[in-house]
This record gives C-alpha cells, sequence and structure tokens, in this order.
C-alpha cells in the first residue's frame, strides 16, 4: 500500500484493529472515507501518515472514539445518525492545519464552543447539525480568531421534557456568534415551531430589545432558512440585525430550502411549512423589516404562489 493516496470503504465489515493495521501501513495516505462500516468501535489516524489531510466518517453505528495524531489533517467529516444515543468521543489533538469541520451530532454546539477553538486555532469553515443540546452553557474558554464561515442546522432540534426552553437555546446560538469576530458568513437552518406558544405572536410583549453581546464588525451575509414565527428565531434575527454594522445581505427563506418549482417539479416544501409561511411572513413584516439598515438588502423567500399546497401525508 505504499502508493495508496485515497480510500473509501462503503458497507465494509472492517473492524478496528483491521482498518488500523491497513492504515499504519499505508504511509502515503491523503483521504480516508468510511461510509456504514458498522463494525468500526474506534479510528486511530498515526502520526507516521504526514500526508494524511481529509476524514470522512459516516453513519458507523458502533463507533465510539475517532482520534487523530496526524499532523496535517486539514479536513474533517462527521456524520452521526440522529437514532443512535452512543457519543462518538473526538480527539485531535492541537490540529494547527485544520481549516474545514464539519459534525451532524447531538450537542454539537457545547463542544464546539468549549473544546475547538483552543484545538484548531486556524478553523475558517465550521458546519454543525445538532440534534439537541444540553441545559447547561458551556464554558467559552477562546475564540474562533480565524473562522469566516459558520453554518449551524438545527432542522432536527429535539427538546427532551427536562430541557430549557426559549431564552437559554437562544444565548446558546448568541455564544456561537461571540465566539467568532472575524466572521463573514452565517447560515442558520431553523427549527420549526412546536406549537402555538413557540410563536412570536402568542407574547406580543415578549423582550426584542437589544440583547447583550458583542459588535459583529465583519459579518455580512446573513442566511435563515425555515425562518418562522418562532420566538428564538425572530429573537435572534433581530439581535443580528442590532448587532451588526456591516451587514450587506440578510436572506430569510420562509421555504425547506430546497429548489424552486419547475416544470417538471413543485416547490420543495413541506405542509408544515407551507401552513407557517403566512405567520413567518407577518413576523417579518411586524419585527424585522423596520430593523433593516438602509445599508443592507432584505431578501425574503416565499413558497411559489403557482404550487398548491402539499397533499397531507397517507393515513398509517
Amino acid at each position: 500500500m505504499r502508493s495508496l493516496t485515497s480510500l473509501c470503504l462503503y458497507y465494509v465489515n472492517i473492524e478496528s484493529d483491521e482498518l488500523g493495521f491497513l492504515l499504519s501501513n499505508s504511509l502515503a495516505l491523503e483521504r480516508l472515507e468510511l461510509v456504514e462500516c458498522s463494525e468500526i468501535i474506534s479510528i486511530k489516524i498515526p502520526s507516521l501518515l504526514q500526508r494524511f489531510s481529509y476524514l470522512k466518517v459516516s453513519s458507523c453505528s458502533i463507533l465510539q472514539v475517532i482520534e487523530s495524531e496526524a499532523p496535517n489533517i486539514s479536513g474533517f467529516y462527521l456524520f452521526h445518525d440522529e437514532e443512535v444515543d452512543q457519543q462518538v468521543q473526538l480527539f485531535f489533538g492541537e490540529s494547527l492545519q485544520m481549516k474545514k469541520f464539519f459534525i451532524s451530532h447531538s450537542c454539537v454546539l457545547h463542544y464546539a464552543l468549549a473544546i475547538l477553538p483552543s484545538s484548531m486555532p486556524n478553523l475558517k469553515t465550521l458546519t454543525m447539525h445538532s440534534y439537541y443540546e444540553m441545559v447547561s452553557m458551556p464554558t467559552v474558554v477562546s475564540k474562533f480568531l480565524h473562522l469566516k464561515r459558520l453554518d449551524i442546522s438545527l432542522w432536527g432540534w429535539k427538546f427532551p421534557t427536562t430541557f430549557l426552553h426559549g431564552d437559554h437555546d437562544l444565548f446558546l446560538l448568541i455564544s456561537c456568534l461571540d465566539a467568532s469576530p472575524c466572521l463573514e458568513t452565517f447560515n442558520l437552518g431553523a427549527p420549526m415551531r412546536r406549537g402555538e406558544h413557540d410563536s412570536i405572536f402568542e407574547d406580543p410583549c415578549s423582550q426584542l430589545g437589544r440583547i447583550p453581546g458583542q459588535s459583529y464588525a465583519n459579518l455580512r451575509r446573513v442566511k435563515i432558512t425555515k425562518f418562522c414565527s418562532m420566538k428564538l428565531v425572530v429573537k435572534l434575527t433581530c439581535h443580528i440585525l442590532d448587532s451588526t454594522p456591516s451587514l450587506e445581505c440578510l436572506t430569510l427563506d420562509i421555504t425547506d430550502g430546497g429548489p424552486t418549482c419547475s416544470k417538471i417539479a413543485r416547490c420543495f416544501v413541506d405542509k408544515d411549512t407551507f401552513m407557517e409561511a403566512p405567520k413567518a411572513l407577518e413576523a417579518i413584516r411586524t419585527y424585522i423589516e423596520g430593523r433593516v439598515p438602509s445599508t443592507a438588502k432584505l431578501n425574503v423567500v416565499e413558497p411559489c404562489s403557482q404550487c398548491p399546497p402539499p397533499p397531507p401525508p397517507p393515513p398509517p
């Protein structure tokens, strides 16, 4: 395996020790992808792999640990199934070359704020898909001093009954922005409302004033997909507008973020999103439009008026 530079294993029943033996004898390896490898418990990238730069791990159901000692790794991708409760522990040491980091897992916002700034100080692009988060606020030790783009998706956000709602979740998202002083682009995939009590219109006296936090002097582009009338989403948008003097473009997409309609297909909008759209538009007119500075452009993406509502799901 002296000349092997890229290794992709899809649905391969290789075990952890077998993978370790393979990697230790592939000194020219630069990229490794593991998808649906259901026998792997741990992955260790040895320091001997001096050229190794990219690791992708997706849907390895019993995986518990990923450890990398490769000095030049610059890209990492981890997708962990929502249905799998097992937490994957990550050990990267001080990854000075890490530039792009993608993680889809539970409690990733807490992990990112507490661990990544110090272990990956040169990170430039961070993408996080969070299934749920913890109640306690993370301890932010340092900042992402070079982070330019931050993508957060909460589309599958679940709140167990022991979780707090409302401002706790808002301040967690604001902490991510506060920890990124050089941020230029922020994209958020918002969660859907769970009931009428989540709507900003349910509590018209809800505080929408300036929330204590830093000024995002370099932030220029913000996009919120699946924008809705949820208090969390409206308050966060208002906070960004109040704290971002350099904002150039704010895009509020009240669809599901998929392609628009064409001659052969309808818009990618599910029933819940379609039904929420009028309230989302009303929230934009009532709470958002008046706060947009004259130097910034507001783009609102609506469901296509030519498309009929999605049909109801079939009965079970």
